[in-house]
């Protein structure tokens, strides 16, 4: 599996690294300028993520703006919908609203900090990815 973790917060950076390492390569990112690049890249060179867990509340662009280009670039560039990256929110924000937009806006699921491996591993079962 191909993993995209996108968090300014080095110790959440960390612990999802710790989390996903076994199940694939990872890469990491801590600052939103570089989370679109990177995405591009790897669709350009068919080496696109399969799982994205990306940061709601982030510098400039915050993740609802990173996921909502993430998916705009993937149909720009024609990814097939069995293609495309799942991408989970982790986020400490518990307003329900913001949690329903990342949906709408087309994010797969998301994650309260703090969270446990088991209830990642839990989320990642049922969207199929393990």
């Amino acid at each position: 599996m191909n993993i995209l973790i996108i968090d300014d917060e080095l110790i959440s950076r960390k612990k999802l690294l710790e989390i996903l390492k076994p199940l694939g390569d990872c890469t990491e990112i801590s600052e939103s300028t570089e989370a679109l690049p990177a995405f591009e890249k790897a669709i350009r060179t068919n080496h696109g993520y399969n799982f994205v867990a990306l940061d709601i509340r982030m510098p400039d662009p915050d993740g609802m703006v990173i996921l909502e280009k993430m998916r705009e670039m993937e149909k720009k560039m024609c990814v097939l919908s069995n293609k495309k990256a799942t991408i989970f929110m982790v986020t400490s924000i518990t307003d329900k609203q913001k949690v329903l937009e990342a949906l709408k806006k087309g994010a797969n699921d998301y994650i309260m900090k703090p969270f446990t491996a088991e209830q990642l591993m839990d989320r990642l079962k049922l969207h199929k990815l393990i």
